[in-house]
């Protein structure tokens, strides 16, 4: 009987063990620990955790647009601005000026003169090639004004013999005759009784 006692004793001792056990933790965690992972605890009622929304923009888009302004920034400052000696003037390429020979004895009296339309109408197909010309000399820099005058000298025969290109400095150290020169003496006019020279403006706007 003293057996039987102690195990009922022992199981009435056990479950109020338990049961005071319970209240304590119910007050820590009304859920008992029964909430998993993501979800918290509310008024003994698993709710799942809230999570919050980034509104900051990522790291990595903004120092991608830092650099993009870096970039843009760079390009502009490639725009040179020329000095007073680099809009100043230079003509390259020999004098235009020549004394003619004439032998009288070789004259037929039939030689005609060019006219302004015949070397207009040659020459003006040059036109975008040497603006790209122009053009690619004053890359980089900011010249709106002053003007290229490009100038030759038909020989009787119809062949060029000389050219002579004018304009601001800075173009004529970045190539400006060089280019222009080959294409003006490749051109070709039917022959005449004298020499001619004639000068085309390009306004640089």
């Amino acid at each position: 009987m003293r057996f039987g006692g102690g195990l009922v004793l022992g199981l009435i001792l056990g479950a109020a063990g338990l049961f005071g056990y319970q209240r304590v933790a119910s007050r820590e965690d009304p859920c008992l620990g029964h909430c998993g992972t993501g979800t918290n605890c509310v008024e003994g009622v698993c709710m799942l955790e809230e999570r919050k929304v980034d509104t900051k923009k990522p790291r990595g888009r903004r120092r991608w647009s830092r650099r993009r302004r870096r970039a843009k920034g760079a390009a502009e400052e490639t725009w040179r601005t020329p000095s007073a000696g680099d809009l100043k003037p230079v003509a390259k390429g020999p004098s235009l000026k020549q004394t003619d020979y004439i032998d009288m004895k070789d004259q037929s009296g039939d030689e005609r003169e060019l006219t302004t339309a015949e070397v207009d109408a040659r020459f003006r197909r040059l036109d975008r090639r040497i603006i790209a010309c122009i053009d690619r000399a004053r890359e980089g820099w900011d010249i709106s004004s002053g003007k290229v005058v490009v100038s030759f000298r038909i020989e009787r025969k119809g062949d060029v013999g000389k050219v002579r290109v004018s304009g601001p400095a800075v173009l004529q150290r970045r190539g400006l005759y060089d280019c222009v020169r080959p294409l003006v003496t490749a051109l070709r006019f039917p022959p005449s009784g004298r020499a001619l020279v004639m000068s085309y403006p390009y306004r640089l706007d």
